[in-house]
């Protein structure tokens, strides 16, 4: 992830548990470059939704797939 305000990686670990499930482990490192748009982050960059948004997108996806 980059832009002009922060930049930084983000990590998807996904682990077979059982035959239909998988533990996923997300890890995330952000640099903010400013002081302002570090504090404003707190309350603009819900970063907890971005993870919980793609486990939903993927298993909406699965679900459509594994149908097929």
């Amino acid at each position: 992830m980059k832009n002009k305000f922060f930049e930084g990686t983000w990590d998807g670990c996904f682990k077979k548990i059982a035959e239909e499930e998988t533990e996923i482990i997300f890890s995330e490192e952000i640099e903010i470059f400013n002081l302002g748009i570090y504090l404003l982050s707190f309350f603009i960059l819900n970063l907890k939704k971005i993870p919980k948004q793609y486990v939903s997108d993927l298993v909406s996806y699965l679900g459509k797939t594994k149908g097929d």
